[in-house]
């Protein structure tokens, strides 16, 4: 098996996994939509809620940001300074791009490990006006970084093996 061939796999599964995410991000985008209209009828016309459903919107917020940024990475763009970029000779942005890029896999390893730390900690917590805890968007937070990690890894590794970033 060849690298091209297994490149070509996992651009097949990041194409699937971009898909399920796109719809996720839809409907989640589509639910925030419908909460807050709901605010907008229950405060001008007649009760909705009983709960707190501004609540239920920082939720999916969370969720939307990271999940999000996940989805934003599967365009296989990088971190860049454009003015070195047009200065510096390719082998050195190369060395740069793979600098930023370990830096960046370094703080995703720390985020996941904090987040399911938070989880733990946060399941016991109930978010006020609401029947969830805090692990929700903790939840949130841990998947899109959960889904950023092999991103990342796996560009560092095309670059490493390919010898110079995707153009």
């Amino acid at each position: 098996m060849t690298f091209e061939s297994i490149d070509r796999r996992v651009a097949t599964l990041a194409r699937i996994v971009g898909s399920v995410l796109d719809v996720f991000i839809g409907l989640l985008v589509v639910g925030l939509l419908l909460l807050v209209f709901s605010q907008f009828i229950d405060r001008n016309f007649f009760v909705l809620w009983r709960q707190s459903p501004e609540e239920y919107v920082k939720i999916g917020l969370a969720w939307l940001c990271f999940v999000g940024l996940a989805r934003a990475f599967m365009t296989d763009e990088i971190i860049r300074i454009m003015i070195l970029h047009e200065v510096l000779p390719p082998r050195v942005l190369t060395i740069l791009d793979t600098l930023v890029d370990l830096l960046m896999l370094t703080v995703l390893v720390i985020l996941a490990v904090k987040s399911v730390t938070m989880i733990q900690v946060a399941q016991y917590q109930m978010i006020l006006g609401t029947n969830l805890t805090l692990a929700v968007p903790a939840w949130g937070i841990l998947v899109g970084v959960l889904l950023l990690i092999p991103l990342i890894a796996w560009r560092m590794v095309r670059r490493v093996v390919l010898g110079a970033p995707r153009p």
